[in-house]
Formats: structure tokens, sequence, C-alpha cells
């Protein structure tokens, strides 16, 4: 937000938030007042609240049991794993042991 000076950077935003969306803000900072928070506290609750993460379990089963459709091409199932791979992060090391069969 250029030419807003700092103070008034929370109010901006707030001003042209619908009824409802300042409801849900409202209730995300609760008992806080919204208005006297900064942008950067604003846009956090509400990125969160409209942005969960995905759920991995579900997003691991169908990593886990992908199989290559017949007729389909290698490029696009590799692509598809790497969306699933991207998704699930693969930071556990259980994970990497299911993938790969081995420790890495």
């Amino acid at each position: 937000m250029q030419n807003v000076s700092q103070d008034k950077r929370g109010k901006v935003p707030i001003s042209t938030l619908s009824g409802k969306m300042y409801s849900l803000l409202k209730y995300l900072l609760a008992p806080d007042n919204p208005s006297n928070k900064d942008y950067d506290v604003l846009k956090t609750p509400l990125r969160n609240h409209l942005n969960p993460m995905p759920l991995i379990i579900p997003i691991r089963h169908v990593f886990l049991n992908r199989k290559q459709h017949e007729g389909g091409t290698i490029g696009v199932y590799i692509a598809e794993l790497r969306s699933f791979a991207i998704t699930i992060c693969l930071q556990s090391e259980h994970i990497k042991y299911d993938v790969t069969g081995c420790v890495c």
C-alpha cells in the first residue's frame, strides 16, 4: 500500500471489506478490535482462515496409491506425483521411506 501512512494502513483495508468479511475478521481477532490493528496483523488471520493448509493424510493416501492410468503418458504421471509431493512437502522420514522404500 503506497502513499498510506503507517497508522492508517489497517484502516484502509477494513473500510473496503464487506459486512460478512468484517464480522469474520472481528471474530478471528476477538477480543481485540480490528480497527486498532496494523495491516500485517489483520491479513495473517484472514489468510490462514480462508486458505487453510490441506489435510496431509488424504493427500498422502492418494500419493501412495497413485498408479499410472492406462494410456497415460509417463510425463503426466510424474507431473501428478510431483504436485502431490509438493503439497505434502515430503518432510517426514516416514513418508520418504514409504516413497523410496529405503532410508535416504
